[in-house]
């Protein structure tokens, strides 16, 4: 969880940046080397097919998956450098969130801790907002706050 937090990171591209172009930044960022981009890339694709989570009345877009190409969960915002994307399968998204997991032993606790973070998108107004308001900062803070709330919930204090 330590490790979430730590490289947590917001992206900023221009408005007119296409999904696949959007999805390659953050897989560019989240891995080491093209071979580790591509697979990711593809992995975020195939996904993102499977069970699209964009939602324009809220402004933003999830993407998520489960992947070998890294060793700790991550999670990233990209955000446009206008007031939102232009291309087509973004209309009306704002902020895109990048929750992706590694596969390995503990598949379950990172599934457990990246539903609790995307559960919070709804749940918890002053996170949703930290988000939409694009300060990573403010993010950082509403996301340790959520991690910490998940630790104490999973140790049950």
């Amino acid at each position: 969880m330590a490790g979430l937090l730590r490289h947590y990171q917001q992206f900023t591209v221009p408005a007119s940046s296409t999904f696949a172009q959007v999805v390659h930044t953050l897989a560019a960022a989240a891995t080491k080397g093209e071979e580790d981009t591509a697979l990711l890339f593809d992995a975020i694709i195939r996904r993102e097919c499977l069970n699209s989570q964009i939602f324009p009345d809220q402004g933003f877009a999830l993407l998520h998956c489960r992947t070998q190409t890294i060793r700790q969960s991550l999670f990233y915002t990209c955000v446009p450098d206008g007031p939102a994307f232009e291309d087509d399968y973004f209309k009306g998204i704002a902020t895109v969130l990048l929750l992706i997991m590694p596969e390995d032993e503990y598949r379950q606790v990172h599934t457990d801790v990246l539903g609790f973070i995307s559960s919070s998108l709804v749940s918890d107004d002053a996170f949703y907002q930290a988000i939409l308001g694009h300060d990573p900062e403010k993010i950082r803070c509403h996301l340790q706050r959520i991690l910490k709330t998940y630790f104490e919930s999973a140790l049950s204090l």
